[in-house]
């Protein structure tokens, strides 16, 4: 049982969005709470979040919120068939 996976998917395969291989990033399993201790050391905060290609069902959808230090950097919905994209604090 798992939670996530680093810079793969749950199959073992790459990570791909809109059909290009992402070398780094989270396979994330659905309803699940992640946090990381940052310890001050990063001023920046961005991401590219979309739905793996290898995602058959294309109604698939996910909302996806990050928070630091008590604020939300992004608060967002991806689907399947929709492009991934980058998310930053100002979405």
């Amino acid at each position: 049982n798992f939670t996530f996976k680093r810079d793969k998917t749950a199959a073992g395969t790459p990570l791909r969005l809109d059909g290009k291989i992402q070398p780094k990033g989270l396979w994330i399993f659905p309803d699940t709470t992640l946090t990381f201790p940052l310890n001050g050391e990063y001023k920046t905060f961005k991401v590219l979040i979309g739905v793996d290609d290898t995602v058959q069902i294309a109604s698939t959808s996910v909302r996806v919120i990050s928070e630091a230090d008590g604020r939300k950097l992004c608060n967002t919905v991806v689907s399947r068939r929709g492009k991934a994209r980058a998310a930053s604090p100002d979405t």
